[in-house]
């Protein structure tokens, strides 16, 4: 048998063996750069998480001096790969604009205690915006801002518990997708290979966390899906798919660009910063 032929019914083992969710995830403990070598404040927080698991995570204030407080809080659950540093960008630009920003970092991921998986990283998402609406349980708009699979699972968070998602005035759902079955069968299409293995990765793979099946609960919140035509990693039609599936208000921004890359344009911002603004009194009028 060949070498390679080998290695893919190794890890077709593997995977059936332990489960695939566990292998969505790449997570890294090592921080690529922190907000302060950066010229950010920031604080380091321990939030703990089902069974006093510790999950970590990086509070930024606010960058405008003459304001004394915030524009809006955004919690930011970043994707499946490394943590939170190696998303700073994404988010850092934020607290510029007035905002203050937590971002935080599944277990497994960057200092979090704990195994990376998809159902924990779910129960870490519910404690920490437990963590996020205590801190702000004032007027304060609160904003929620996910990425690839981080908006794929908050999303499904806040889809399915309504009482995490009624103190938000609007929900952003940036490179996201539907079912993970489905993207990871395209994933396992990629290689003639991976069709040894296609059946039996699948079948571990949950559909009850799927977001395409609960994404019309986010409304009547107002809802930003973001999406690049030029996504290779999560293909652009996949938020067509949940823009099409959600329920107003909801706005589509199509960027030309790659995954997470909305940010890295100016204008992109600015539709971002509209979006904020135009609902930072939804969550108040709800009430």
């Amino acid at each position: 048998m060949p070498i390679s032929l080998c290695r893919v019914c190794l890890i077709a083992f593997v995977v059936v063996v332990t489960g695939c969710t566990r292998m969505m995830f790449s997570p890294s403990d090592e921080w690529v750069e922190t907000p302060d070598q950066l010229g950010y404040d920031y604080e380091e927080k321990l939030i703990r998480s089902e069974n006093g698991q510790l999950i970590s995570a990086w509070l930024l204030p606010q960058r405008q001096s003459q304001r004394n407080k915030p524009k809006g809080a955004v919690l930011f659950f970043h994707g499946k790969a490394d943590n939170i540093s190696t998303h700073l960008s994404n988010v850092n630009w934020l607290a510029d604009e007035g905002y203050d920003v937590l971002m935080v970092d599944y277990r497994g991921f960057g200092r979090s205690h704990g195994q990376a998986g998809l159902s924990s990283s779910l129960v870490d998402i519910r404690y920490s915006t437990l963590w996020f609406l205590d801190k702000y349980s004032g007027a304060t708009p609160k904003y929620l801002l996910g990425q690839d699979y981080g908006a794929s699972m908050a999303g499904y968070v806040m889809a399915t518990n309504e009482r995490l998602l009624k103190p938000f005035s609007a929900v952003i759902l940036d490179s996201g997708f539907g079912s993970y079955r489905n993207l990871s069968a395209e994933k396992l299409d990629d290689h003639w290979l991976t069709d040894l293995v296609k059946t039996p990765v699948l079948q571990t793979i949950p559909s009850e966390y799927d977001l395409i099946d609960y994404i019309e609960n986010i409304s009547p919140t107002p809802l930003l899906i973001v999406h690049g035509t030029e996504d290779t990693v999560v293909p652009y039609r996949y938020g067509e798919a949940l823009f099409e599936q959600a329920k107003e208000p909801k706005q589509f921004l199509s960027y030309k660009g790659e995954h997470i890359a909305a940010y890295d344009d100016v204008k992109n911002r600015q539709v971002l910063l509209q979006f904020l603004n135009q609902h930072q009194h939804t969550q108040i009028s709800q009430q």
